[in-house]
């Protein structure tokens, strides 16, 4: 006979402990005595919840934790998408928890455990509390200070949501059960004592969609910790935070705005014109092919673009004045990546192509460890730089006469310097003016391996690449901080296709813009920042438009800079007048989104 531990479930003649559940005849007959331990068994279980399985079986699941931990789950209990089972001791609950996130049945596990005490009924008093606070005719949730209710105070589980924050993300996983789940818009937490955002920021995952938060009469002091709302409560409509001392703050208003993007309503006073925003937000979300902060960004980054890869493309010594002695290049390979046939049928292996060019150069920060290999693969200062320009392949971009195969993004960074972004295809037609030594025998993790022998012509392909270059004004002109280059297989123009709508998006009424940019003959520091910009309707949509319309259009779009599909849409609205159209513009421009604009 072993000691097993007393949760152990294996078989054998083991000691099993107070978990037993078999009749004992020792003890059958002194029932104070199964009477006290039942006591105590109860008064030191520790309650583990467990989410994500619902892809199978609930005995499944307990069985599946068994197999894994041995340790089994006592008093199982399921509610919704949560099984909650017990154990006796802490080391238990605390091995089960290392156990969160493993993969059962598709789905990934959450495993916590909710208190070490008495968790059942904690669990039983919070449900009762979030019915009494419930009130389904108005959709409301009033959590008003709770640390005034009786039941909770006499039992010890509430004081201040500052002093128990545990307690109240364990509320608010509660709420994630009917009927709080679906039939909540508004949560009132006013006299809690709340001190700052972080502290209630579960209440985001309960309530993503909430529409209106009361947080009045609360202590919250610093405006940065309500960050923790950024790009979440999207759906918030009315917001009341009057009687914290953040209200005081000169920078609340903005701040608040700024956080909660559909926000109208602010300590009872209106913020925004609802019918106006209803209008900016119903817009088609079209995929963008470009993005520029402004248009000034706009012009410097086309006109760099276009001088930048004709010289790449012609002699790339030219490119030399651009780089100091400070400035990086690398390049990095994602062979891995997904890609589509290039449809030149003069290439042989389109997709599958060798990397004998690029990988002895590469910098793939995850397959290459030695930090002096690394330093080895960043190129710094003109002469290195220029260097490794040599070891890669001479390519084609055709951005003058297919523009449509390139997208790009670029803003500031701050006063002195932008981001440009380049996204596109290049062909590559002729090998490198120096191939880089070979890379060592045997295969390397991650590539598609092929020979490496630098003394046979590997085979020239079309790749798709990502390009960014960290710009920096420097006496005048503009010189490039770092240049990285990613290299992939053909992957195609689709994820920026100008036609192309997000999911749920309306067709609007126009269609896609062409935008050319010219490639000038060289770049130098001191080159003059222009851009030519042609916009045309396409004829399908202008068979549907009249002349005047048309002009009226392309004005619209020359004055607002926005895309032709916003375009189309304020055209109609301000029943194609010119005037109407740009004040309506000046009055909504603040709250159109980045990606309405060419």
């Amino acid at each position: 006979m072993s000691y097993r531990g007393h949760n152990r479930n294996r078989g054998g003649s083991s000691y099993q402990g107070h978990n037993n559940n078999r009749n004992n005849n020792d003890f059958a007959g002194n029932s104070n005595f199964n009477s006290k331990m039942s006591d105590f068994n109860n008064q030191n279980k520790i309650w583990i919840e467990i989410q994500g399985w619902t892809n199978a079986s609930k005995e499944n699941l307990v069985s599946f934790i068994s197999r894994k931990t041995n340790i089994g789950l006592k008093d199982v209990e399921v509610n919704g998408p949560i099984l909650r089972g017990s154990v006796y001791t802490q080391k238990d609950a605390q091995y089960l928890e290392s156990f969160n996130g493993i993969k059962f049945a598709g789905d990934f596990l959450k495993i916590s455990a909710l208190k070490t005490t008495g968790a059942v009924g904690t669990i039983d008093l919070l449900r009762g509390f979030l019915r009494r606070r419930f009130m389904p005719e108005q959709r409301l949730l009033d959590l008003t200070h709770m640390g005034g209710d009786q039941e909770l105070v006499q039992n010890g589980l509430f004081s201040s949501i500052s002093t128990s924050s545990k307690m109240f993300t364990a509320l608010m996983k509660l709420a994630t059960e009917e009927p709080f789940a679906s039939g909540v818009d508004s949560l009132n937490l006013s006299q809690n004592s709340i001190v700052d955002g972080q502290s209630i920021s579960i209440l985001c995952q309960t309530y993503p969609f909430l529409k209106n938060l009361s947080l009045a009469q609360n202590n919250i002091a610093s405006l940065k910790s309500m960050e923790t709302f950024r790009n979440k409560l999207n759906s918030l409509s009315q917001l009341i935070v009057g009687g914290n001392p953040i209200a005081n703050d000169p920078a609340y208003r903005s701040e608040m705005l700024r956080l909660f993007p559909r926000l109208l309503v602010l300590d009872s006073q209106p913020v925004r014109d609802e019918s106006k925003l209803k209008e900016i937000w119903k817009f088609p979300l079209a995929r963008a092919q470009f993005f520029f902060e402004n248009p000034q960004i706009q012009s410097l980054s086309t006109d760099f673009i276009s001088n930048f890869l004709n010289c790449w493309d012609s002699d790339r010594s030219l490119l030399a004045p651009l780089y100091t002695p400070d400035s990086q290049f690398s390049v990095s390979v994602d062979s891995a990546a997904p890609f589509l046939a290039s449809g030149n049928d003069s290439y042989q292996d389109k997709n599958n192509a060798p990397w004998d060019y690029y990988l002895p150069i590469s910098r793939n920060m995850t397959r290459i460890t030695s930090p002096q290999v690394i330093e080895s693969k960043v190129a710094k200062g003109n002469e290195k730089i220029l260097g490794l320009f040599q070891n890669l392949p001479k390519t084609k971009h055709s951005l003058a006469t297919n523009p449509e195969k390139f997208s790009s993004e670029s803003w500031k960074i701050n006063d002195n310097s932008i981001m440009i972004v380049l996204h596109g295809e290049f062909e590559e037609v002729a090998a490198p003016d120096q191939v880089a030594k070979s890379l060592p025998k045997g295969p390397r993790k991650g590539y598609n391996n092929h020979k490496n022998n630098t003394n046979s012509k590997a085979a020239l392909s079309i790749r798709t690449f990502d390009r960014s270059w960290f710009i920096v004004s420097s006496g005048g002109s503009f010189v490039i901080a770092s240049d990285l280059l990613c290299v992939k297989p053909y992957a195609g123009t689709e994820p920026w296709t100008p036609s192309s709508l997000v999911d749920g998006a309306a067709p609007a009424t126009a269609g896609s813009v062409t935008q050319s940019i010219p490639a000038t003959a060289v770049v130098t520091e001191a080159s003059p920042i222009s851009v030519a910009t042609n916009i045309t309707i396409p004829p399908e949509i202008a068979s549907k438009l009249s002349p005047e319309q048309q002009d009226l259009l392309i004005k619209i779009m020359a004055q607002t800079k926005l895309n032709i599909n916003y375009a189309g849409m304020l055209a109609e609205q301000s029943a194609w007048d010119l005037n109407q159209a740009v004040q309506n513009f000046n009055v909504s421009k603040a709250n159109i989104p980045p990606n309405a604009y060419m």
